[in-house]
């Protein structure tokens, strides 16, 4: 059986295949391409027409190799989102998380609750960016697409819906944005009440089901004809998480151009200390819950990485791995003093580290050794904060996504926290996407046999201490 999981990041999209085969699930990369969000007009947005084209661009690529595909499911980053307008047509370009106004009106929505009030009824902490505080700024700022549009599509429901014409959301994608009532695990009708779009939130879909089947517009371009479009748990950290092989409850990193780390609980924690530590908490596709934070994470160094290719210097992650291995110092930056909307973060970078008293790079691996002390530093600091709050040790940290492969941060945390970490699973959300689509197909009957296919699918290093 072969499932396609559709896995769009920030920086990339892949089309990993997922091959499962005598109770063990094989991942094969078909296909890659480059993503990030365009500059217009002051504005930053995602132009998910060309996702969209990409998309298809690797159904032709599986059928050139003869890949009979059972089924299709996306993943994708979260927050974000579109308008649909009565006709079925998205209302312009989704804007991403980075759009500058975001930081400038973020706050805006504490005239209508207040943190700690909203805390309660979402179970999430703030940022100025989640999906709430968008909503908000449409409702103030976007009165005309507001008016005109009949749905809002979360950016990977979008995608599915250019493939199959199907609307729904998923229980991983309200919590992160804010928009979760904590007592239903769905979207808040008071929330969409104060954001206007009440009446504009699509169907509410279970994690393991199918949405609908490709449509002909897709047998047109691509030669593939009525292929099921499965809802897995559509926010790619939860897809992350889900394919951890582990089935008590854990401690993860799932790092990518935005770092998430938290634990996977059998319950919800709320309460004074998890609101202090900044933690969320989001109910996962298999039931059960996330307390979780985050912060930006490879996207500081990518944007290095694209000014230093302007400048004529080009440099591999493995030479800044390596680098980063070989030395070290004191300098970090707090990630919340970096502006992330600037065009030239290697002087964001140097402003923020001279403003607490460091010394700007002078190298390209000077500042990957910054990155990596700040970096590593944070997912620490509020792990170790979980746990005071959680009242409880988890005696090894599994670290999954691109961040595995990041030596020379994965060895700080490690020291840091004093405990071993488990590395590997460099797609860990394409596939924790493949195993629940192995759910929704019915060649797994739920979650806990998906878990069981981890664990004896996907072996895990050790960085010891």
């Amino acid at each position: 059986m072969n499932v396609l999981a559709l896995d769009i990041g920030a920086s990339s999209g892949r089309g990993i295949i997922g091959s499962y085969t005598d109770g063990i699930l094989r991942l094969q990369e078909i296909y890659r391409f480059s993503n990030g969000y365009f500059r217009m007009l002051g504005g930053m947005y995602w132009d998910t027409a060309y996702i969209h084209k990409e998309i298809l661009n690797c159904l032709r690529e599986c059928k050139k190799q003869n890949i009979k595909l059972d089924c299709i499911a996306i993943d994708t980053w979260s927050q974000d989102y579109a308008w649909i307008n009565g006709d079925g047509r998205p209302i312009g370009m989704p804007r991403s998380y980075h759009h500058p106004a975001l930081a400038k009106h973020g706050g805006d929505f504490e005239k209508e609750m207040s943190p700690l009030e909203l805390y309660k009824h979402c179970g999430q902490v703030r940022n100025d960016f989640s999906t709430l505080r968008q909503l908000y700024y449409d409702s103030r700022f976007q009165i005309n697409s507001l008016r005109d549009a009949r749905y809002m599509l979360f950016i990977p429901y979008l995608l599915a819906y250019q493939l199959c014409g199907e609307m729904g959301y998923d229980c991983t994608l309200p919590p992160i944005g804010e928009v979760m009532d904590i007592k239903t695990g769905r979207f808040s009708e008071m929330l969409a009440q104060k954001t206007q779009a009440a009446g504009k939130i699509p169907p509410f879909r279970e994690c393991g089901t199918i949405l609908g089947h490709t449509d002909s517009s897709v047998y047109e371009e691509t030669g593939y004809d009525c292929v099921p479009i499965a809802c897995v748990g559509a926010h790619d950290t939860s897809a992350a998480a889900f394919a951890v092989p582990e089935n008590n409850e854990y401690m993860f990193v799932s790092s990518g151009s935005f770092a998430m780390y938290g634990a996977i609980l059998e319950k919800q924690i709320q309460n004074d200390a998890t609101f202090s530590s900044k933690l969320g908490n989001s109910p996962q596709c298999d039931g059960k819950n996330s307390l979780f934070s985050g912060t930006v994470g490879m996207f500081v160094i990518q944007q290095c990485m694209k000014a230093w290719k302007t400048q004529g210097i080009t440099v591999s992650y493995e030479e800044l791995t390596e680098y980063a291995l070989n030395h070290e110092n004191e300098a970090c930056f707090d990630f919340l003093e970096i502006d992330m909307s600037t065009p030239d973060m290697l002087t964001e970078v140097s402003r923020v580290l001279r403003a607490v008293g460091y010394h700007a790079p002078e190298t390209p691996g000077d500042y990957y050794v910054v990155f990596a002390n700040s970096l590593s530093r944070r997912i620490a600091h509020d792990l170790l904060s979980l746990e005071k709050a959680a009242e409880r040790r988890f005696e090894r940290l599994y670290m999954v996504g691109g961040g595995s492969q990041a030596s020379a941060v994965n060895i700080r945390i490690t020291k840091l926290m004093n405990r071993p970490m488990m590395t590997g699973l460099t797609e860990a959300s394409a596939a924790g996407n493949a195993l629940m689509q192995l759910v929704a197909l019915g060649e797994l009957q739920n979650c806990v046999q998906a878990k069981e296919v981890a664990i004896r699918s996907f072996p895990m290093k050790v960085v010891a201490i």
